[in-house]
């Protein structure tokens, strides 16, 4: 009982800390909140057959308010590219329901390496310092679009990441200003967290029998890590927006080093 009512408290901090991350670096949350569900599921003693699955689940679902929080305090700073968003949508639902079918399938051990190895990898690219001197490109046309973006929002889907850390990444690539690209990226990742949480609940519902979930979302968890990201979110937005661009990747690609770090050899 008392690991229990200790777990509440670490989902309320969490989701706090998530928020600030996710308002902060467009980054959704999940590369903070599927790492520390995990341990804490695995601690209070959750079926270790469903634990990564449960903690991807629950994640999408809490992001689903945590970002709508920081897209609309990055939309009253004009941060956020609307047109690209709708442009986007179609790839991510296509991309959002293969993503949890995918994870439903593959085992929870491969997961959890898989999401490791990505997180550090893409922390080390983030190290290298943009080039100023770059001029902005046209994005691609609504086909390629939503080629990325479903590809975006299958990886996304089957790690419980939100998108942000693919996102930011492709619109960097085309040379969109850094505070945008993190504040369009929140906006589109309402719709990847969204789409994801309803396919893992779905998939979850024949499994998972626990009492206090639904599907592969654990209940408690996703109402505390809801309630602190989406207070927290609006702060982490003002930061990005007070911060050097540059300050902003170093922020981004030490904490994905560090996930990466805790998912292997956690």
């Amino acid at each position: 009982m008392t690991s229990l009512l200790l777990s509440y408290f670490l989902y309320l901090g969490v989701g706090t800390l998530a928020g600030i991350a996710g308002g902060m670096l467009g980054i959704g949350g999940g590369t903070i909140t599927v790492p520390a569900l995990f341990i804490i599921f695995k601690w209070i003693g959750l079926p270790q057959s469903y634990v990564m699955q449960l903690a991807i689940g629950t994640s999408l679902a809490a992001m689903v308010i945590n970002t709508s929080s920081a897209a609309r305090a990055h939309h009253l700073k004009n941060a956020v590219m609307w047109n690209i968003v709708k442009r986007m949508l179609p790839g991510v639902a296509i991309g959002s329901m293969l993503g949890g079918l995918t994870a439903h399938y593959v085992s929870g051990v491969i997961l959890e390496i898989v999401f490791g190895i990505f997180a550090g990898a893409l922390g080390i690219h983030y190290l290298r310092p943009l080039n100023p001197h770059v001029k902005e490109r046209a994005l691609p046309g609504f086909s390629l679009l939503n080629i990325f973006s479903s590809i975006i929002a299958w990886i996304s889907n089957i790690l419980g990441i939100g998108g942000g850390v693919l996102l930011v990444p492709l619109l960097n690539a085309y040379r969109i200003h850094a505070k945008k690209a993190i504040g369009t990226s929140v906006a589109i990742s309402i719709f990847i967290s969204s789409f994801g949480a309803l396919f893992y609940l779905f998939f979850g519902l024949q499994d998972v029998g626990l009492g206090i979930s639904f599907g592969y979302i654990y209940l408690p968890a996703f109402f505390l890590l809801s309630i602190g990201s989406y207070f927290a979110a609006p702060y982490g937005a003002r930061l990005a927006h007070s911060m050097p661009s540059n300050t902003l990747r170093k922020i981004y690609a030490f904490a994905m080093i560090l996930v990466g770090a805790l998912m292997i050899f956690g």
